[in-house]
């Protein structure tokens, strides 16, 4: 089987590899599409803390079950599915009250221990393939994960439908929540990115407004203008700068919720008490679980036209080496991006 293998950071090739062999309560995925997530983006470059080359990256994906194990009863071959991307530990006191993403002992699809999804075969536990709905397609079920990292969001967020948003970011996570957001009844959105590309993205997708904030002041007056005059009822920050954690308490109305949802990789102040001021929610949100792929595979099923516009670029296994570096550097104009692993 060809796999994508990052070796060392900065350096990756296309290798050729033994097809795996599924133990007996485990399956063997033949993978159709793999997504792209910024964390493989920072495994390329050797800053990831939980994937270290040289491995095979990637931890969303679809395919279809080409071989089951002995104990294996409930799949067949031929079943389309993604995989659930985690393999908690099921005995400490997150993973028995159902918060199995807070598992400390988790191994993660894309590391060491579970070679990942940039990858032509793949074996999971039978547990952890989740068949797909009838009518979604392998293209668009190779989202499901960073979908379900959404509805998690979501979640957390306690959104209603007829509620307004803010959406810091209109990467791949913020394109898809603005999605989700659509598809669960937001009455608005008013979405901010520093690329002209995302912004006109997220025009496409549904957004109410959306704004360029790259320049020197945030645009701070045009983000205001467009929240109203008290301020939306939620905020994501899937952005990482934490000036933008300042500026959503400004942008979120009295007793709504700021939602951080970005990795914040460098330390800096909050100046949190703006948010006590006006006795709002400040909540966290942290991967998916089951209940959130389940979610996200109906959603996505329910509501195929919302999601596919987020699917900007697509390329074949020998490609995705440029690619990342074409992320890396700024130079490609990417929502979200998939890896074709079939003819």
């Amino acid at each position: 089987m060809r796999a994508f293998q990052i070796t060392e950071p900065h350096k990756a090739e296309v290798v050729d590899l033994p097809v795996p062999e599924p133990g007996p309560d485990e399956v063997l995925v033949r993978m159709h599409y793999a997504g792209i997530c910024g964390s493989d983006l920072h495994t390329l470059e050797g800053r990831h803390a939980r994937r270290t080359p040289p491995l095979i990256t990637g931890h969303e994906g679809s395919g279809v079950v080409e071989k089951v194990g002995a104990n294996v009863k409930d799949l067949k071959p031929g079943t389309e599915c993604v995989i659930l991307a985690e393999q908690s530990c099921g005995e400490c006191r997150w993973c028995r009250e159902g918060h199995t993403n807070l598992c400390a002992k988790k191994v993660l699809l894309g590391t060491k221990p579970w070679p990942g999804t940039f990858s032509e075969y793949v074996v999971a536990p039978a547990a952890n393939i989740l068949p797909l709905p009838e009518g979604l397609s392998l293209g668009l079920a190779a989202v499901t994960e960073p979908v379900a990292i959404c509805m998690h969001v979501l979640r957390q967020a306690g959104w209603q439908g007829g509620e307004s948003a803010l959406i810091y970011g209109a990467g791949g996570i913020g394109s898809l929540l603005l999605a989700a957001c659509r598809a669960r009844g937001m009455k608005s959105a008013v979405v901010a990115d520093i690329k002209d590309f995302n912004v006109e993205k997220a025009r496409e997708m549904g957004a109410t407004v959306a704004i360029n904030n790259g320049g020197a002041d945030d645009a701070e007056q045009a983000l205001q203008e467009a929240c109203g005059p008290d301020g939306v009822d939620v905020t994501f920050v899937t952005a990482h700068p934490v000036k933008i954690v300042n500026q959503s308490f400004r942008m979120t109305r009295k007793r709504g919720t700021v939602t951080l949802v970005a990795q914040f990789n460098q330390p800096g102040i909050v100046d949190i008490d703006k948010a006590r001021i006006k006795e709002q929610t400040l909540v966290s949100s942290a991967a998916a679980n089951r209940k959130d792929f389940e979610e996200a595979l109906e959603i996505l099923a329910a509501y195929p036209e919302y999601f596919e516009p987020a699917i900007t670029t697509e390329v074949g296994i020998d490609e995705v080496d440029d690619l990342l570096h074409a992320m890396i550097e700024g130079k490609a104009n990417v929502a979200k991006a998939i890896v074709r692993l079939t003819d």
